[in-house]
């Protein structure tokens, strides 16, 4: 996979295309804290799902740092050290979001930390976005990133996206679980390892 590729599917990466409609600018984009409320996970635990907050710098600097190397891999395609995913100037860019542009998600627990953050960027002359999900390890397997990505679907739809999608490594078995219980299909990519994840919405 090429180094664009890998930042073009980063969490925090930000859209270089310049303001973006849907090709149908009568649908508004949709307020994404119509999505906020609490969650509760299977072993009764609960989370708030709410949109991404300017404030949110120092929260994001511990989610980042409760995450172990194989998820970091997983989610970014390659090792990215904490430092780097840590700069003020790169999470000054995730918190500040561009609703026009992207729509962000973050799960708080109900000590106040951050434990997974989804995101929806559209794309530059196009009626798709593509996702991307992290999730702390210690909330791996309860739910959390399928819950994040229904709900950031659902905004999809609302908005009038046609296609959501996201590129998976196959290694990745959870993801691709998430993705074919929402209703993803799946296309392998065996010369890059690389599972394309797609749902047409429209």
């Amino acid at each position: 996979m090429t180094t664009e590729r890998q930042a073009a599917m980063d969490l925090e990466a930000t859209s270089t295309g310049g303001p973006f409609r849907l090709s149908n600018p009568s649908v508004p984009c949709p307020d994404p804290s119509a999505c906020a409320g609490t969650w509760t996970a299977r072993d009764s635990s609960s989370v708030t799902i709410r949109p991404i907050r300017s404030g949110d710098e120092p929260e994001m600097v511990r989610f980042h740092a409760s995450l172990s190397d194989r998820s970091v891999y997983l989610r970014y395609f390659h090792h990215l050290p904490l430092d780097a995913r840590v700069t003020h100037e790169r999470l000054t860019q995730v918190c500040f979001v561009d609703y026009d542009l992207a729509t962000v998600l973050v799960a708080e627990s109900a000590t106040g930390d951050i434990v997974g953050v989804g995101r929806l960027a559209r794309e530059p002359g196009s009626p798709d976005a593509e996702f991307a999900l992290l999730v702390s390890d210690a909330w791996h397997e309860h739910g959390l990133g399928t819950e994040l990505l229904r709900r950031l679907i659902s905004l999809a739809r609302v908005e009038g996206i046609r296609r959501v999608f996201g590129d998976i490594l196959s290694e990745n078995d959870a993801m691709q679980k998430i993705c074919r219980q929402l209703g993803f299909a799946l296309h392998y990519s065996i010369g890059d390892g690389v599972v394309k994840a797609s749902i047409i919405l429209q």
